[in-house]
């Protein structure tokens, strides 16, 4: 069994401050990746103490984002990729989280050819399961 060392978001998404919405990858695997996600009380899409369901979606596809940066540096060796969003299906939010929860997200490959990756995502805040969505993203062509 190998021990998975957290990696901030900085060291694997190209967004920067304010625009991040996960904290650290907690554990990787060629199937699922887990990171979390402390709500701040000053951070954007924010309505009031709650994340808005844009942010909680954000917070999803920048989940997606940190799996194909944290591949990129630490398996492929290479600069990170630019992915972009291609697609939400069956989004759901049972409830908005508020400032200071802790969300633990799971993002689970579903599919990955020639780019283009499908994956179920599920969120989960407190123990409980609050948002999901199966998102597409395709890696941008540098060529």
């Amino acid at each position: 069994m190998t021990t998975f060392t957290p990696v901030l978001s900085k060291d694997v998404l190209l967004q920067q401050p304010p625009f991040v919405f996960i904290d650290r990858i907690v554990s990787y695997d060629e199937d699922k990746t887990v990171v979390q996600y402390t709500v701040p009380a000053d951070g954007l899409m924010m309505d009031g103490n709650v994340l808005s369901a844009a942010g909680v979606m954000e917070h999803m596809a920048q989940s997606m984002a940190a799996r194909v940066g944290y591949i990129s540096k630490y398996i492929l060796h290479i600069p990170i990729q630019i992915g972009m969003l291609g697609q939400v299906r069956d989004f759901s939010l049972s409830r908005h989280p508020q400032t200071g929860d802790i969300l633990t997200t799971e993002v689970r490959l579903l599919h990955e050819m020639m780019g283009i990756s499908l994956a179920r995502i599920e969120v989960s805040c407190r123990g409980e399961r609050i948002a999901e969505a199966q998102i597409k993203t395709v890696i941008k062509d540098e060529g």
